[in-house]
């Protein structure tokens, strides 16, 4: 276990894009359900988004193509039984996504898992996407 909880499983049915980055994504990548969206006043702290999105630019320095395979991991993510590895998808999603995946965010703010729900609206926050309220 890691200081971020416990890692989904490594277990897959099919074969993933990159092993190596598929064992970045359940591993070593984004935090699942510890992430942390708020950006500190402080401008010396950075937030989790802002570390991934270092991390998997570093990747990408040792490993070109590890964003694009990180992203097709993300998308099929979303889909994924495990909450944290939906989770995870959202936030490699709005680190490098492209409209079109953070278009696929939006159906999830209403999705069954409440820390899903969270997350989806952060990402599209993060990403500068409003929502409208709707009335109750």
């Amino acid at each position: 276990m890691s200081s971020y909880g416990p890692h989904p499983s490594l277990h897959r049915t099919t074969e993933p894009v990159d092993w190596g980055v598929w064992h970045w994504f359940i591993c070593n990548g984004p935090h699942g359900e510890r992430f942390t969206w708020h950006h500190d006043s402080d401008p010396r702290c950075t937030s989790d988004i802002q570390r991934l999105q270092r991390k998997m630019a570093e990747g990408e320095a040792g490993n070109p193509g590890f964003i694009e395979k990180a992203l097709l991991i993300a998308r099929e993510a979303l889909s994924n039984e495990d909450p944290v590895i939906v989770l995870k998808g959202i936030q490699v999603l709005t680190a490098f996504g492209s409209e079109n995946d953070l278009a696929a965010l939006k159906p999830l703010i209403s999705h069954a898992d409440a820390r899903v729900q969270k997350h989806s609206r952060a990402g599209l926050f993060e990403r500068g996407i409003k929502l409208r309220r709707t009335k109750t």
